[in-house]
């Protein structure tokens, strides 16, 4: 789980789609430059998304405490971390967010588990089954209701070309 800046942002006014961006689109790039490598040596950037939740609202407190379950915790204590977590970064300007590196299937099978499905669900995949671009690699942010799908340049990202397979720097 990872803490990151937010301004100004109020837990307590309901998120806003045209504040999206603001909140958390440079979080989850650093959030992607920081993975990307491992997603890359594994098999390509074809078959893998990078999904970063704000965890202050459910879905995104509900992967937090998967998180920490998966990880031995208990459910009390996971609830208990995941509130102290919220309240530290809000107390401190910050937000409380969590990124994923997950397979395609995999983010449709979590968003599915969270949400029951439905159209939001049906058009991420089939944004999940276009061709991707050479050198690009998907994102998604989950906030609340709002997911935003974006491509982007690992070129761009890393600071540096890529191979032509999009598998690390090119030599």
């Amino acid at each position: 789980m990872s803490i990151h800046d937010d301004g100004d942002a109020d837990d307590t006014t309901p998120m806003k789609v045209q504040r999206l961006p603001n909140l958390l689109i440079d979080m989850a790039v650093d959030g992607l430059r920081t993975h990307v490598r491992d997603a890359l040596d594994s098999g390509g950037a074809d078959d893998y998304v990078w999904a970063f939740f704000d965890g202050r609202v459910v879905p995104g407190r509900s992967v937090a405490m998967q998180q920490l379950l998966v990880s031995g915790m208990p459910a009390n204590v996971a609830h208990a971390r995941i509130d102290d977590g919220v309240k530290a970064a809000r107390s401190a300007g910050k937000i409380f967010a969590i990124g994923v590196m997950t397979t395609r299937s995999g983010f449709v099978g979590l968003l599915q588990s969270l949400s029951a499905g439905g159209p939001g669900v049906a058009s991420i995949e089939m944004w999940l089954r276009e061709p991707l671009p050479d050198r690009h690699f998907r994102m998604a942010i989950v906030a609340g209701n709002t997911t935003q799908t974006q491509l982007v340049s690992l070129d761009a990202l890393l600071g540096t070309p890529m191979s032509p397979r999009g598998g690390g720097p090119s030599r």
